[in-house]
């Protein structure tokens, strides 16, 4: 993304925040049977800033119906800001976050749409092993180290 694209966004707009504590139990996703919200009580379903949701609208990941000027997210529009926080979580760029998108949207009725899509959900099932493997690995040596550290006495330590 440009600098042109980022202007008049606060540094980081275009990622969703990190969890707050690494510690910290899970969030629960929200509860996507509510009825429809406007864009300050979404925000605070989902704990990031309104104007987060207004980038990922104007990147077209998002289409939250109108009502005047007010936009109205309905189950539809939680379900893809889930699945969009998800996303950008596991380390997709936009523009994977809006193939990922694609494939939920794909038409069932183009057999052309289909074999892109699919390809695309292949792609993306391959990079998500990837970083499942990665993740393991890292969890697997921190683990390691731990378990060392917990064996060291505690007054011991290399200078």
């Amino acid at each position: 993304m440009t600098e042109s694209d980022k202007r008049g966004l606060p540094p980081g707009a275009s990622q969703v925040p990190a969890p707050r504590a690494a510690a910290a139990a899970p969030r629960e996703p929200p509860n996507l049977a509510h009825p429809p919200l406007a864009i300050g009580d979404l925000a605070r379903e989902f704990d990031i800033s309104t104007r987060a949701i207004r980038f990922y609208e104007a990147r077209g990941l998002l289409h939250p119906a109108r009502r005047g000027t007010a936009r109205i997210f309905g189950p539809a529009d939680r379900q893809r800001l889930a699945l969009i926080i998800r996303a950008k979580n596991l380390g997709l760029t936009l523009e994977e976050i809006g193939e990922h998108l694609a494939i939920y949207d794909a038409d069932a009725s183009d057999p052309h749409a289909l074999a892109v899509l699919k390809t695309r959900a292949d792609r993306h099932i391959a990079t998500l092993l990837g970083k499942r493997h990665d993740l393991q690995a890292t969890l697997k040596e921190l683990r390691a180290i731990r378990a060392r550290l917990t064996m060291r006495p505690s007054g011991s330590h290399k200078q």
